[in-house]
């Protein structure tokens, strides 16, 4: 109760949450799980079982970058069953929390977790499914955030640098050199960023690309897709 007078989030001070089937330990290594990024997978999901094309045997490789707890790499691993599984994240805390909750949901020898910054370890064309939630918000508005998720959830997975699109201005153009023909992206993403994505998406020469809204009414979701042969 002190704790929670003080600010600090339920889930921080429970020490664990649900996110979709599993429930996973919480604490200020990474973001709070929420339910807008369950629908995230819910998205990638569909888009695996209506049956993207892999070189892996029919074995979908997924990539999430900036894993953190570890919520959307490893709820698609307990939910698609078959495949190839990665979390990725800069913050070496946040990939322990991520292995912590592997074990504990019993996906330790079925997902991997890594410590990296981006995609450059990846050779071209060998991932079917590129998912993020990444930090969008941009680093004025962190300061206006309410106090629970300020002052206490990990700012380097908030902060998206000045218009709050510093990791997709980084990452999409490596996405495209890294998926394989038919491969796609999915991205959770600012309200007011769906036109950006939109733009910089066909800009890089993804089609399908789709910007969805969350619950709430707003642009949450953005995703595409690489053409079956580039």
């Amino acid at each position: 109760m002190a704790r929670l007078a003080k600010g600090e989030p339920l889930q921080y001070v429970l020490g664990e949450w649900d996110f979709r089937t599993l429930t996973l330990t919480c604490d200020r290594r990474a973001l709070i799980p929420r339910p807008e990024t369950e629908e995230l997978v819910e998205r990638v999901i569909r888009f695996v079982k209506a049956g993207v094309p892999s070189a892996a045997g029919g074995r979908p490789f997924i990539v999430d970058l900036g894993t953190g707890s570890g919520c959307i790499i490893l709820s698609l691993a307990q939910e698609l069953g078959d495949g190839i599984f990665l979390g990725t994240d800069i913050s070496p805390e946040a990939v322990a929390l991520a292995q912590e909750n592997a074990a504990r949901c019993g996906l330790a020898g079925k997902v991997k977790f890594a410590v990296a910054d981006g995609l450059d370890e990846f050779e071209p064309e060998t991932v079917d499914v590129i998912v993020s939630n990444p930090p969008y918000i941009a680093s004025a508005e962190c300061e206006t955030l309410d106090p629970r998720v300020k002052d206490f959830e990990p700012r380097r997975a908030l902060d998206g640098g000045e218009t709050g699109l510093d990791f997709y201005d980084r990452f999409v153009g490596d996405a495209m050199n890294v998926l394989k023909p038919g491969g796609a992206v999915f991205f959770e993403i600012g309200e007011s960023q769906g036109e950006a994505l939109r733009r910089m998406l066909a800009d890089y020469g993804f089609r399908d690309i789709q910007i969805e809204k969350d619950f709430a009414g707003h642009d949450r979701y953005a995703s595409a897709r690489l053409a079956d042969i580039l």
